[in-house]
């Protein structure tokens, strides 16, 4: 849509400051409030692949409706025009994704990581009451921003894949199923990539990833492809920080509950983000960095559109679920 439109009467588009296939995210002005506003349009296509995002982009956006919380986006309004065309005004963010931190800055210290586990812990540990579980868990979809008195605030963002698990949901109505693989692969879960149902511990692996990542500035498993990626999750023993960076000092205490989020079989995880914060704050002793300086910010858009795998929005997991299920197989039986 052009700038200067106004939606809804009441959301005026300014710049645009990202454009996918499917959807543009604007800077806007409420004009109700005069205050800044992220506005995200979703264009209209015939297409059935584009309008199953769009289903799920209404499913993200009505979950964050419905989410009320300090570390979670504040949608303000969504809706469809007149031409029929989905639009949802949220809050405008300005700050840095741990993406950014970790690109500009390197590994982040163990002890200003416990202090974003003990904020991601309250807003996740809530979706996941809500029988949602987020699947796209990962640095670029959590944001460090400043809040009211200049601490530094979590966001969580990018709701896109999220699935309800509510056990009166229409199975039939369901956007995945078992057999479909959906996330990123350098953070999917190993039932997640063998295409299995996922409960609130395949986000509590992808936390451990991200954590590992943060804490070292490597990824535990990156392969030449995403396919030997997602095996790699299900198969391969986790490396030790100094086997991915020599250079990272990080207590063997936080590598061992870094390393237990990251157990391949979910039971064995931490049963909450909740309990993952206090064994990691456990690990460093108790320590705190609630002071912590806050990054420089920069102006970045409220909603991540980093959540589309790079090989498409969803791998078809009948051939994927053989190839890893006979390696699941050799593995479980091997040496």
């Amino acid at each position: 849509m052009k700038d200067g439109s106004v939606i809804a009467d009441r959301f005026r588009l300014d710049d645009i400051m990202s454009r996918s296939g499917t959807s543009e995210l604007h800077r806007g002005m409420d004009l109700t409030t005069n205050e800044t506003v992220a506005v995200k349009i979703l264009r209209p296509s015939s297409s059935s692949d584009s309008n199953e995002l769009l289903q799920r982009r209404l499913q993200e956006f009505r979950m964050l409706h419905n989410l009320k919380h300090p570390n979670a986006v504040n949608v303000l309004e969504s809706g469809l025009t007149k031409d029929n065309i989905f639009y949802v005004a949220m809050e405008y963010l300005e700050g840095n994704t741990l993406r950014e931190i970790l690109d500009s800055r390197g590994p982040i210290p163990a002890d200003v990581l416990a202090d974003y586990l003990d904020q991601l812990a309250g807003v996740l540990d809530q979706v996941h009451e809500h029988s949602v579980v987020h699947r796209n868990i990962k640095p670029e979809n959590m944001m460090i921003v400043a809040d009211e008195n200049g601490n530094e605030r979590l966001k969580l963002l990018g709701f896109a894949f999220a699935k309800i698990l509510s056990p009166d949901a229409n199975p039939e109505a369901a956007m995945t199923q078992a057999g479909m693989v959906i996330g990123t692969p350098a953070y999917i879960s190993p039932e997640q990539a063998m295409g299995r149902r996922v409960t609130k511990l395949a986000d509590i692996y992808a936390v451990g990833v991200s954590c590992y990542e943060l804490l070292t500035g490597k990824l535990p498993f990156y392969e030449r492809s995403e396919m030997l990626t997602l095996i790699a999750h299900v198969k391969n023993e986790i490396p030790r920080f100094t086997e991915r960076n020599p250079s990272v000092k990080v207590p063997e205490a936080v590598e061992a509950v870094v390393r237990q989020t990251m157990a391949k079989h979910p039971p064995e995880r931490p049963g909450s983000i909740a309990e993952l914060a206090k064994l990691f704050r456990e690990a460093l002793g108790g320590k705190s960095t609630s002071n912590s300086v806050m990054p420089e910010s920069t102006n970045q858009p409220s909603e991540s559109d980093s959540d589309t795998l790079s090989m498409g929005v969803v791998l078809a997991a009948l051939g994927l679920a053989i190839i890893l299920g006979a390696l699941l197989g050799i593995w479980m039986s091997g040496p």
